[in-house]
């Protein structure tokens, strides 16, 4: 049982080390010190150090020092190094520019189950084989909804990486179903932009975004907006003719 020592018989702690954890030992009320070394044992890492009924150890907390200090290939990598700027800016978005997302995602229906149930979405087509082959399908089909958030989450690295805020979707419909094993692609186009009115440094991007499949069948499209960083300068940034807010 663990319990506090009178002020007399706290262990001895060696400067700039840390108590680290306390429990009880069956020891000798009389020894106060390290049971590991003799003296301070100042070089050593961490002590057992006993006290009453009371068994301490503490350590040595690890020195910070400055990244790569004293090891000439640290500091070669940190001088070499470049700061890599991601995504793209609301200049980059002009309108009629095609983004094919790189990445490609596989979707299974073990994905599909949990989504369906997380979201408390108990549409029997989404969970029941037998029910959804009853409704003309050739397996159970993935839910839209997982559909839409896969699609949406592959256009992020191209379209929002520098995006202030989320601006809505609009315009989503769904033209083929997904089933269980179907890769998922994403292609966005975008449709217009302009700098916004009360703060000139962000500006106003709207995309329409395709879901495709591994056939390049369209899946779903939808229209998304974002407000976006402008890398220019405030006053610098000249829109084309017609952009203007």
């Amino acid at each position: 049982m663990r319990r506090s020592e009178p002020a007399e018989q706290q262990p001895f702690r060696p400067a700039n080390y840390h108590v680290y954890s306390i429990c009880a030992a069956p020891v000798r009320k009389d020894r106060i010190g390290c049971i590991l070394c003799s003296g301070d044992g100042a070089s050593r890492e961490s002590h057992a150090i006993t006290s009453g009924t009371l068994r301490y150890e503490v350590r040595r907390p690890l020195e910070r020092t400055k990244a790569g200090a004293g090891d000439p290939v640290s500091n070669e990598i940190q001088k070499r190094a470049r700061v890599r700027g991601k995504g793209y800016w609301f200049e980059d978005f002009l309108p009629g520019r095609v983004f094919e997302h790189h990445w490609g995602r596989t979707l299974v229906q073990a994905e599909n189950a949990l989504f369906s149930s997380l979201t408390l979405h108990f549409n029997p087509a989404y969970t029941n084989v037998e029910y959804a082959k009853a409704m003309g399908h050739r397996d159970m089909p993935i839910n839209p909804m997982l559909v839409f958030n896969t699609i949406f989450g592959l256009s992020v690295e191209d379209l929002s990486e520098n995006g202030v805020a989320f601006l809505g979707v609009d315009d989503l419909w769904f033209s083929n179903p997904v089933y269980p094993g179907d890769t998922l692609f994403a292609r966005s186009t975008v449709i217009d932009r302009r700098v916004s009115a009360k703060d000139p440094t962000t500006g106003i991007a709207s995309w329409r975004t395709e879901g495709l499949n591994q056939r390049q069948e369209c899946i779903c499209a939808f229209t998304r907006t974002n407000l976006l960083k402008v890398r220019t300068t405030a006053g610098e940034l000249k829109e084309p003719k017609g952009l203007e807010a």
